[in-house]
């Protein structure tokens, strides 16, 4: 292939290598001076780097010497400066990703997103915290489920785009899910992420080969079928399909990722994790007056087993003198469903705060006397991540994504799920033990500060970034 007597013109991120070459080639002419620490020059002619007539196997070498350089570039984009053999020197080579030269674009699609009244939860806070990051790297669109009083808007470097419509979650999930999966047929970036939902579900990224890529939060399983009957086989299949048949998994939960490398062995499957705001390690406890117990998450009342909290909390809040506080973004769907199972005897002690700011839930996690989550499962446990790197003790069930984002014994005390009378013994016992709380938020502080979304997202995105190989 005869490579373009072109020059000036800097080569696209995914260029070929021969325009890589003598990109690198003219580079060298004009700064051999310092390019290379021996001193030894490349003509200033082009065609002493091509082959010709006279010379030729100095020139051959020279040219194999910058095909060399250019596929080490391309391989890796990042890199400003690429570093060969000593003899060979250092050379200066820019980077695919500055001076005006193209990025990739990654175009995501996720129907849960921050602001969206039915599902923003622990999935959309890491969405969106990871994507930020990517910014660096690519041009990200963000594609989410478009819910009532949504707006398109550009934060923090992400385009915020929604599809579907509808006034209703189902509605709005629905039309997402089939928007979302004629998209990404159409979908020219280079990179296609999805963050899996069973309930929204995106198969069409399957035919997307190795530009797709998929996020796993929790493995739901039978778990649909309990609780929605016959008809939540219909999901179940849809996750049996995209689990089986994809080809690159990001999974933020150790035992989902185990299972996906079971059922799908010649996937590459990257468990990973979740971070939370660095600010919260710095909070300083102050107990309110009187004391309360907390819980920040989705109003989801099966998943997060807040039916059994308040059943619970109930039989211990007169004798103890405790109030709850139940805090998160939810609909006024979920709310009154919610309201609807505290009983009347209950009311004036539990307290419910939707739409909460991050600098108010800083608050509530400084004041509350620990924070308590008896979820039937989770996908890794973000909120209670957070409750720990602000030294709050915290009680929680002993599910997979909990023992991710937890060291259930050290950092909180852990109940079976589904088991109202150890979640009882273990709340009266956290009531009564200021030690035994102080002690546990002390190490979950320590432990929570290995939790760094800049790592997380830069571990996450090199190995993404392969797609572009």
């Amino acid at each position: 292939m005869e490579p373009s007597r072109h020059h000036g013109a800097q080569p696209r991120w995914d260029a070929n290598i021969f325009d890589c070459a003598e990109y690198a080639a003219q580079n060298c002419r004009m700064e051999r001076q310092n390019c290379f620490s021996s001193g030894s020059a490349v003509s200033q002619s082009s065609h002493d780097f091509w082959p010709g007539r006279k010379g030729h196997h100095r020139r051959l070498h020279s040219m194999l010497r910058w095909l060399v350089l250019a596929k080490y570039a391309i391989s890796r984009p990042q890199c400003v400066l690429c570093e060969i053999k000593p003899s060979l020197g250092v050379v200066s080579f820019p980077s695919p990703y500055g001076h005006g030269m193209s990025r990739p674009r990654l175009s995501y699609y996720s129907y849960d997103c921050l602001g969206n009244p039915w599902v923003s939860g622990g999935g959309a806070v890491r969405d969106f915290e990871i994507l930020k990051r990517f910014v660096r790297h690519a041009e990200v669109t963000l594609f989410v489920g478009k819910y009532p009083g949504f707006r398109e808007e550009s934060r923090e470097g992400i385009r915020i785009r929604g599809i579907g419509f509808g006034r209703s979650n189902k509605w709005c999930r629905m039309t997402f899910a089939l928007a979302a999966n004629f998209r990404i047929l159409l979908d020219r970036a280079q990179i296609i992420g999805n963050s899996a939902s069973i309930y929204a579900p995106v198969l069409t990224g399957l035919f997307r080969g190795r530009r797709f890529y998929a996020v796993y939060h929790h493995y739901v399983g039978k778990r649909s079928q309990e609780k929605f009957g016959v008809v939540g086989l219909v999901p179940r299949i849809l996750e049996q399909i995209m689990l089986r048949f994809g080809r690159r998994y990001v999974i933020s939960n150790a035992a989902v990722a185990e299972k996906v490398r079971s059922m799908n062995p010649t996937a590459d499957v990257f468990t990973t994790f979740n971070g939370f705001a660095p600010s919260l390690l710095a909070l300083k406890s102050q107990l309110a007056s009187p004391p309360f117990i907390l819980f920040v998450g989705r109003f989801d009342i099966y998943m997060k087993g807040l039916d059994l909290l308040i059943h619970v909390f109930g039989e211990v809040a007169a004798s103890y003198g405790v109030d709850l506080t139940l805090a998160g973004r939810t609909s006024q769907e979920a709310l009154s469903k919610l309201r609807g199972i505290v009983p009347d005897s209950l009311q004036h002690r539990v307290r419910f705060e939707t739409g909460i700011s991050e600098e108010r839930k800083a608050e509530l996690l400084a004041s509350c006397l620990f924070f308590c989550s008896p979820s039937r499962f989770e996908g890794f446990g973000i909120a209670a991540l957070e409750a720990n790197a602000a030294g709050c003790a915290v009680l929680a069930t002993d599910v997979d994504g909990f023992r991710d984002s937890l060291a259930l014994g050290e950092t909180a005390l852990a109940v079976p799920p589904n088991d109202p009378s150890a979640l009882k013994t273990a709340m009266i016992r956290l009531i009564q033990d200021a030690r035994l709380r102080e002690q546990l938020g002390r190490q979950g502080r320590e432990r929570a500060s290995a939790f760094s979304w800049d790592s997380i997202a830069e571990k996450e995105w090199i190995r993404i970034r392969a797609i572009l190989d």
